[in-house]
């Protein structure tokens, strides 16, 4: 329980830090591009890691993780106490994300498309960067990632516009929709993974496999896309 818990506030720590982050990465990306500083920042303005907005991003990070429960050691892996909860965790504040965005008169799909174009592109870069790959490799990544990462609108906005009373149904209805979304979310969690060792492979990694952790992300998936979807379904009826 400790480490689901743990790896539930992360997941969602890990989302909303990357709305700073991704702003940082952005503005270095184009101040490389075009030989010029884009805005505010001290220190030189192509790494993005000096930038005040990326070491925001960071502490909330560790805020988070000063938050979470200690992780349990052992189960650092664990499909079930930790990735499972992570994934619920980063879904969750996408679903926060399109709520807000809806209070600000923006389209719940697109809340949640920001969202997740800004945590999978600031992913992307943090994993580019972990691999030693410079700077502009990393920006190509990020921006990648940014692209790959509107397709979480496709399953999540679904589900969170049930919570408005869109959908109800009997209890066959609510198995089918259920394995519906449950594969979309698997879906959509393998060709991000697959998308992301492909960039890998050909920027900044070249023996990482296209099919490296494919199954699992998929796995965590479809069972995070499974309990939202039952979730919102019961809430919405």
């Amino acid at each position: 329980v400790r480490q689901a818990a743990g790896s539930l506030v992360r997941g969602a720590g890990g989302v909303v830090a990357s709305i700073p982050e991704s702003l940082a990465i952005a503005a270095s990306g184009i101040s490389t591009a075009v030989g010029g500083d884009v805005g505010v920042g001290s220190g030189d303005p192509t790494k993005a890691e000096e930038r005040a907005s990326f070491q925001l991003g960071q502490a909330i990070r560790r805020g988070a993780d000063a938050l979470a429960p200690a992780p349990v050691e052992g189960l650092e892996g664990s499909f079930l106490a930790t990735k499972v909860p992570a994934g619920l965790g980063s879904a969750g504040a996408f679903m926060v994300g399109g709520v807000a965005g809806k209070m600000l008169k923006v389209p719940q799909w697109l809340g949640i498309a920001g969202l997740g174009s800004a945590a999978t592109g600031s992913e992307f870069y943090n994993d580019a960067k972990s691999k030693g790959a410079d700077d502009r490799t990393a920006y190509l990544a990020s921006l990648t990632g940014n692209l790959v990462g509107l397709s979480e609108a496709f399953p999540l906005s679904k589900m969170l516009n049930r919570l408005d009373g869109v959908t109800g149904g009997s209890f066959t209805k609510t198995l089918v929709e259920a394995g519906k979304e449950s594969f979309e979310e698997a879906l959509q969690e393998a060709s991000q993974q697959f998308a992301q060792n492909y960039v890998a492979q050909k920027l900044y990694d070249k023996d990482r496999e296209l099919l490296q952790d494919l199954k699992e992300n998929a796995g965590v998936g479809g069972v995070t896309g499974l309990l939202l979807s039952l979730i919102t379904q019961g809430i919405g009826k």
